[in-house]
């Protein structure tokens, strides 16, 4: 694939659907300062994100992001292992609000069961919880 110009680009737009117009022009106003700038909250964000992941896992996390749009919106998620789980924290920032979401992915001590685990921490203080238990077909088939 090329290098687009204007007029490809033109066209894109121009086959859009009507509900995407609104994301794409957001997109393409972060744009009009090369490179983009990066939101003042984004590091703010990310250097908590890493020191709840570091709480969790012992850690820093594995791997780490932290995107923000143009109205202050804004996403910083980790990845990394606890133990033999795996463990994902997302910072979003939506509308000024803020939640904090973590996810689990385990597998159960008789290696029977695939264990699913998700918080999430608003911005009042209330959590909610849900596991999630699905069940092996194979216990013996090595993972991927």
């Amino acid at each position: 694939m090329g290098t687009p110009d204007r007029d490809a680009l033109h066209q894109l737009v121009d086959t859009l659907p009507e509900a995407a117009l609104e994301s794409v022009e957001r997109a393409l106003q972060h744009f009009q300062t090369w490179p983009p700038e990066r939101h003042p909250d984004a590091e703010k964000l990310h250097q908590r994100l890493q020191k709840l992941m570091g709480e969790r896992t012992g850690q820093m996390g594995g791997s780490s992001t932290a995107s923000f749009f143009g109205d202050g919106d804004g996403v910083a998620s980790a990845y990394g292992c606890q133990g033999r789980d795996n463990l994902s924290i997302e910072l979003r920032r939506f509308r000024g609000h803020e939640l904090q979401i973590e996810r689990r992915l385990g597998v159960s001590e008789d290696k029977r069961k695939l264990l699913y685990a998700l918080l999430i921490k608003g911005p009042d203080g209330k959590e909610g919880h849900h596991e999630f238990e699905f069940d092996i077909a194979d216990a013996s088939t090595p993972p991927l």
